[in-house]
């Protein structure tokens, strides 16, 4: 088994529909999965010079799409024939970054310094480019809505943004009379719902695609400054807290937020992802790790999440608070109220074996 980099800066992460997580590594320019079932990883190289892996997504067919920012490229990797495909989308340093796959397998980018949404076709690999209205907005994340447009947030022009891709048109939304404060992750909701995160503004929003307004919801953690954003399939929206080191979510029931602290301390988490199971995982940067909630039982009006570590690290060392540990799993259990509910955690992690 080719195993985990040490200091390979996990970041990306997408879930494949086969259930593998993949994962991308900034230091090392790897991808690599990890099977939840038969708990073991795999580190891919791409065979190209200078790569520098972003972001990455699955699509439908299980090609694995990365974008490569240092080298202005789309590369996509084929799990069942163990090939690599690559694109270069342009000459010049646009950064690539944010990447998702649409359901007939086209492959939609965006690039901050470009300042564009890109299309890209993997069979006959034409690109198209589709310029943002508001000058220099870098374009930080993307969602595919029901009727195939794209949605997008600006990080630096404070708008969120749609594409119809049937027409090239782009329309961009912002509060009447302000901007938004740094907007990144985006994913998209029920009933025209997007979320998204601002990240200096410590919020997680909501706009209704109706009416265009906008609803803020602030993060209990002062400076968490949320990142990535995805759903579940009950419709609660979870979010990496990028500064605050936790993984929040609102529920859609009641729309508060529960935070949950990652015991990794600054981890640099940014991302996270939503698998079939209701596990939200996540990838650390600075801590070589990628992690999980899974759902357990608990008692209360919010679910309980078992959190697992998937440790990319030489030596783990875990350090936990409890009534009592089992050297043999290094397990720990213990309750903890948050708020006006009871929620039961179980720390689950585990050694990765390298060759040395």
């Amino acid at each position: 088994m080719e195993v985990p980099v040490s200091g390979g800066l996990p970041y990306g992460i997408a879930i494949a529909p086969n259930g593998l997580v993949w994962f991308t590594l900034l230091n090392s320019g790897d991808i690599g999965s990890y099977d939840p079932t038969a708990r073991t990883f795999h580190i891919t190289k791409a065979p190209y010079e200078g790569v520098s892996a972003d972001l990455l997504t699955v699509s439908p067919n299980g090609t694995v799409w990365f974008t490569d920012s240092q080298g202005s490229r789309v590369i996509g990797f084929d799990p069942a024939t163990e090939t690599f495909a690559s694109f270069t989308i342009s000459n010049s340093r646009t950064y690539p970054d944010a990447i998702i796959a649409s359901a007939d397998g086209t492959v939609w980018f965006d690039e901050i310094l470009g300042n564009d949404v890109g299309e890209l076709n993997p069979v006959s690999g034409e690109i198209a480019r589709f310029t943002i209205p508001t000058p220099n907005s870098s374009p930080s994340s993307l969602a595919i809505g029901t009727d195939g447009s794209i949605w997008f947030t600006e990080a630096a022009g404070g708008k969120i943004g749609r594409l119809n891709p049937s027409t090239g048109n782009i329309s961009e939304y912002s509060p009447s009379g302000s901007s938004l404060s740094y907007p990144i992750g985006i994913a998209l909701g029920a009933g025209g719902a997007v979320w998204f995160a601002e990240h200096f503004g410590n919020t997680i929003d909501e706009f209704n695609t109706s009416d265009e307004s906008f609803k803020t919801y602030p993060v209990p953690t002062e400076f968490g400054s949320p990142h990535g954003v995805a759903l579940d399939s009950s419709g609660d929206v979870w979010f990496a807290e990028h500064v605050g080191n936790k993984i929040g979510v609102l529920w859609a029931g009641n729309h508060t937020i529960t935070e949950y602290p990652i015991p990794t301390a600054f981890s640099l988490t940014q991302l996270v992802a939503v698998d079939g199971q209701g596990r939200v995982w996540f990838a650390e940067e600075s801590g070589d790790r990628i992690g999980y909630f899974g759902e357990v039982t608990a008692p209360g009006a919010a679910p309980g999440y078992t959190m697992g570590y998937l440790e990319l690290a030489l030596l783990l060392v875990v350090i936990v608070i409890a009534s009592f540990v089992l050297v043999g799993g290094r397990i720990a259990e213990w309750r903890m109220s948050h708020h006006s509910h009871q929620v039961s955690f179980k720390l689950i992690s585990e050694m990765v074996p390298f060759d040395m």
